[in-house]
């Protein structure tokens, strides 16, 4: 608990490398946009997604396998990530 207490309260001090603060994963903003095919045409849906990940490849990765899960009749059309 003491070495929770000495990482977390570390606010003035440069993080060293050793550290589990130095090991923190990003956030990144992931925009997905998907179709559904319709009996009266083609209907797309943007969702943003923010998701923890180490770079922008595995936080569309993630997404992407979580919308085919979710919504498996839809098909992406793109996924653009941007870290917060």
């Amino acid at each position: 608990m003491k070495l929770l207490e000495r990482i977390f309260n570390q606010d003035d001090k440069p993080v060293r490398v050793g550290s589990a603060l130095a090991f923190e994963r990003p956030t990144w903003l992931v925009t997905c946009v998907f179709k559904r095919h319709e009996i009266f045409g083609k209907v797309f849906t943007e969702a943003t997604y923010e998701v923890a990940a180490r770079t922008g490849e595995s936080a569309r990765e993630s997404v992407r396998s979580y919308v085919l899960r979710t919504h498996p009749e839809d098909c992406i059309e793109s996924l653009h990530a941007v870290r917060q």
